[in-house]
C-alpha cells in the first residue's frame, strides 16, 4: 500500500511524500521479503524515479543500479522486469551526456521489450522514443530515423487496437 499511496503522491507532483512513503516499502520490503526479491526491486526503481524528479541525481542512479541488480538475479523467471530500470537508468544518463553508458543500458532494454512478446504494453515505445533521442545525441541520423520509424508504428498500432 505504501509503494502505490507513493505514486499517487507522486502523481500529485507531492515529491517529499512520495519519497518518504517510497523509503518507508523499501524498509518494509527489505525487511519482509529480504533484498534479493522482485517486489523489492520495484520499489527501489519507484523510489529511484522520485529521486530524479527530485535532482538527487546521484540518489536515483544508484536506486536504479540496485533494482536492476536484484531483478538481474531474477532475470530467468521474468526478464521483462528488467526494461523499466534499464531504460530508467539510460534516460538518467542520457539526460546528464553520459552517452557511452546510456547505449548500451538502452539497447539492452530495448531487446528485452523486444523479447517480452507484450505488444501493446507500451514499454517498447518508450523505449524506442528514447532510443530516438540517444541516436539524436550521437549523430546517427540513420539509427534515430529507424528508432523513429518504429516507434510511430507501434504507436499506430496501439492506437488501431
Amino acid at each position: 500500500i505504501l509503494q502505490h499511496l507513493g505514486d499517487v503522491a507522486w502523481a500529485k507532483n507531492n515529491l517529499d511524500a512520495a519519497d518518504s512513503l517510497y523509503g518507508d516499502a523499501a524498509q518494509r520490503f527489505s525487511t519482509a521479503l529480504g533484498t534479493d526479491h522482485p517486489r523489492y526491486a520495484a520499489v527501489l526503481n519507484g523510489w529511484a524515479r522520485i529521486r530524479r524528479d527530485q535532482q538527487r541525481l546521484d540518489a536515483a542512479e544508484e536506486l536504479y543500479r540496485m533494482a536492476i541488480h536484484v531483478y538481474e538475479r531474477h532475470s530467468a523467471q521474468n526478464p521483462s522486469d528488467l526494461v523499466a530500470p534499464l531504460h530508467n537508468l539510460g534516460l538518467l544518463l542520457l539526460e546528464q551526456e553520459r552517452l557511452d553508458e546510456a547505449g548500451p543500458l538502452l539497447e539492452r532494454a530495448n531487446r528485452l521489450a523486444e523479447e517480452s512478446g507484450k505488444p501493446g504494453d507500451g514499454r517498447a515505445l518508450v523505449v524506442a522514443r528514447t532510443l530516438t533521442r540517444y541516436y539524436r545525441a550521437v549523430g546517427n541520423a540513420e539509427k534515430a530515423a529507424e528508432f523513429e520509424k518504429k516507434a510511430n508504428e507501434m504507436a499506430l498500432d496501439v492506437l488501431m487496437k
